[in-house]
């Protein structure tokens, strides 16, 4: 069964995650935002069994979704200098006023990572076209800004699809679109074959985050384990409100045995 665990702050998250973990066993696995809680989490556990090997393996979001995404398909990640490459041939060939100033690839490539930095933000959160049509919209009226950069604007939507194009004709993909098709896919293939997930602390979580967990969530599979009084941080009441459970009560885990 699924559960969201709200810890009061002043709880040991790492001891008590530790303990959750020797409960589930071997064919459990623990998701967190980085690889720093993994640390002191495996020294708990060595600890609690005297020994240091682990059964459990443990990902950081990103290593979640590309395992997923990796073992489900020919997809491979692209670099930031080959990504900012193809946005450099597709505004040259379509998008021509765009590099006025920035004839050469040296000279666009700072300007192309921001834009690889946007619609890699707007996969993340999976923003519609529609909301991306609406931006350009509002760029055609004219934003108190350069005009390459007004020029860009009205044409974000078909400058993402274009480019997304190019990146499904080579096989590559991106962070943000890495999370997107893991969105996609069945509640089985996400749970990838674990008994039981522990997703750890999440704190800010991309709409594509939510949809992935939720359908773990409702596959009965996934243990949330959230620590901070969600009425004070509208993050966590976010994800209450998404995985459709109640606020709870928050005790200090001492004070409620």
């Amino acid at each position: 069964m699924s559960e969201i665990i709200n810890l009061h702050l002043a709880d040991d998250i790492i001891d008590f995650t530790a303990e959750r973990l020797l409960k589930l066993g071997a064919d459990a696995a623990l998701i967190s935002g980085g690889r720093r809680p993994f640390l002191f989490i495996r020294k708990a556990l060595a600890g609690k069994i005297k020994k240091a090997s682990f059964a459990q393996e443990c990902f950081t979001r990103d290593e979640f979704i590309d395992k997923l995404i990796f073992n489900n398909s020919r997809l491979s990640k692209i670099s930031q200098t080959e990504g900012a490459y193809i946005l450099f041939e597709i505004i040259k060939e379509k998008f021509p006023d765009i590099l006025k100033g920035r004839r050469t690839f040296a000279e666009f490539f700072k300007w192309a990572v921001e834009i690889l930095s946007f619609i890699d933000n707007s996969l993340l959160e999976d923003v519609s076209g529609s909301a991306l049509k609406n931006i350009e919209r509002n760029a055609d009226i004219g934003y108190e800004v350069p005009r390459n950069i007004n020029d860009l604007l009205k044409n974000i939507f078909n400058l993402r699809e274009s480019f997304l194009y190019a990146l499904g004709k080579k096989n590559l993909t991106m962070r943000g679109l890495s999370y997107l098709l893991a969105g996609k896919m069945s509640a089985q293939e996400l749970c990838c074959g674990f008994d039981k997930i522990i997703l750890l602390a999440p704190f800010y979580m991309h709409k594509t985050e939510l949809v992935i967990f939720k359908k773990i969530y409702d596959e009965g599979k996934l243990t949330v384990i959230l620590q901070g009084d969600p009425r004070k941080y509208a993050a966590l009441k976010e994800i209450y409100d998404f995985f459709g459970e109640n606020l709870p009560q928050i005790n200090k885990t001492s004070e409620s045995k």
